[in-house]
């Protein structure tokens, strides 16, 4: 019995010493799951519980988790990355789940935001009776906002105005939000997109208004939590301008839902995410005015991972723009996620006095908790930006290209072998040729050899004679294309 491709990808190959392990891109990618590990224990334990209990794939639980803890601390705590820049980023965050229709996106956003939900009802209630007990004269006092489910920008200055710690905007669907960037005349449109990239900064802005005047927001700052499909963010994909609006999203792909499982203390653990999520909205700023420190430890750890981020960034630039595009925001990801956590666990202590997040530098265990969510929460973002089509053609021409080294079986490939046997290749850019070549020299398919030539670029390249054993199945399918191909075109000819 011959072995599958994914069991003989688990067969132990010879590699000759000055070889390393060939990758196998050709299958389709897939994200690993976050680790209970790699979070804060109250919101670990919920998202993962409510996972199991409910069916629905734990990276949509745990991304919709990780905003509400966000979104329910003030913009008020930042954390200092800099303080002779002024660098500091504040716990806002915008998250984008994508998985298929059924994943259970839409009620596992409800369930996860309905403590915020509540707290906010209480507030509207007090806010109710305080503008029972005025006079016609007096002035009514700002009305308190958490979540809202979707606004325009002058709807949405008008809350923030009233609402300085910020505001979480939940929209099930992102081509909704979207569409609503565009609702207004093409001259106003792009100027409301504006609105809403500022939204990811934050801090003092004016909105201004022709019929309604100018409306000045101390703190011009929301976070996101929104949900797609895989389908329907290809199309809307290649729409979108290049302003780094999707690139401001963590991605989370989730799986279709499954049969959950009975989870004791389910209602338990609700209730203790619950707590923490009304314990963050009522955490004030003591010390500092807000600002959270780092130990010396965590800030030597955060500039020594900046330095290895600028080369991951570098590293992808070059397969897809839009993925180093993202990439880039990674520093202030890891900032915001680390105040994040840094808060739950300080508002969790036992002492209300100690509940004070600016109260405590921010410790490198901490930041290395947010450090290893953010690396999961990348391989993410790497399976959609490579998988989306359009989204990345040298990485594509790759695949075809490694597809034909397979084909012709052969120790040695020269480059006018592949301009031959891959269409694809033959009509790329040259720069598009250049970088597929370099990324299978980079996953050890390739290596420029030492018999061969160059001109601009090398000619001749060694192929790694363990692909022969590890991808036996794949090349004889494509050889079996190939033929078949070749056969039908020629029984037409006759």
């Amino acid at each position: 019995m011959s072995a599958t491709p994914a069991a003989r990808d688990e067969v132990l190959v010879e590699i000759p010493d000055t070889w390393t392990e060939p990758v196998n891109f050709l299958r389709e990618l897939s994200a690993p799951s976050f680790a209970r590990k790699d979070l804060p224990p109250l919101i670990g334990e919920f998202a993962f519980s409510y996972a199991e209990h409910s069916g629905f794939d734990s990276t949509i639980t745990v991304l919709a988790a990780l905003v509400a803890a966000g979104a329910a601390l003030s913009d008020d705590f930042k954390l200092v990355a800099d303080s002779g820049t002024g660098w500091m980023q504040s716990a806002r965050i915008w998250a984008l789940n994508v998985a298929p229709s059924g994943a259970g996106k839409s009620p596992a956003h409800r369930a996860t935001l309905h403590p915020l939900h509540e707290v906010q009802r209480a507030l509207y209630k007090e806010f109710q009776r305080q503008c029972e007990a005025l006079s016609a004269e007096d002035p009514k006092p700002p009305r308190p906002r958490i979540v809202i489910a979707d606004a325009t920008i002058e709807a949405l200055s008008e809350v923030l105005r009233d609402n300085p710690r910020g505001v979480l905007v939940a929209n099930d669907e992102f081509e909704s939000f979207l569409g609503g960037l565009d609702q207004y005349k093409r001259s106003v449109a792009s100027r409301d997109r504006g609105e809403w990239l500022r939204l990811f900064d934050g801090g003092p802005h004016t909105v201004e208004r022709v019929q309604r005047g100018s409306v000045f927001v101390p703190n011009f700052g929301a976070s996101l939590l929104t949900a797609t499909t895989p389908t329907a963010l290809a199309k809307v994909a290649k729409l979108l301008p290049e302003d780094g609006l999707l690139q401001r999203f963590l991605i989370g792909i989730g799986r279709r839902q499954i049969d959950g499982a009975r989870v004791p203390l389910m209602r338990e653990m609700g209730e203790d995410f619950a707590d923490l999520l009304r314990r963050l909205y009522c955490a004030e700023p003591r010390q500092h005015k807000g600002a959270v420190s780092m130990m010396s430890q965590t800030r030597e750890a955060f500039d020594a991972w900046r330095r290895s981020q600028r080369v991951a960034q570098e590293a992808f630039d070059g397969i897809d723009p839009s993925l180093g595009a993202h990439l880039a925001k990674y520093p202030t990801f890891a900032l915001r996620i680390a105040l994040t956590f840094h808060a739950c666990l300080i508002v969790s202590k036992p002492e209300e006095a100690d509940r004070d997040p600016a109260r405590w530098p921010l410790p490198p265990e901490t930041l290395q908790m947010a450090l290893r969510f953010l690396e999961t929460a990348r391989k993410h973002a790497v399976v959609l930006y490579l998988s989306m089509r359009g989204g990345s053609e040298t990485y594509d021409i790759t695949r075809d290209v490694a597809r034909a080294v397979l084909a012709l079986g052969t120790p040695i490939v020269e480059r006018r072998d592949i301009l031959r046997h891959c269409r694809a290749f033959k009509n790329a850019a040259e720069r598009e040729q250049a970088g597929a070549l370099d990324l299978l020299i980079d996953f050890g398919w390739l290596r420029e050899s030492d018999t061969g030539y160059r001109k601009a670029y090398p000619t001749r390249f060694d192929v790694n004679p363990a692909l022969a054993a590890k991808f036996a199945d794949i090349a004889e399918k494509e050889r079996e294309r190939r033929a078949t191909v070749r056969s039908e075109i020629k029984g037409l000819a006759k």
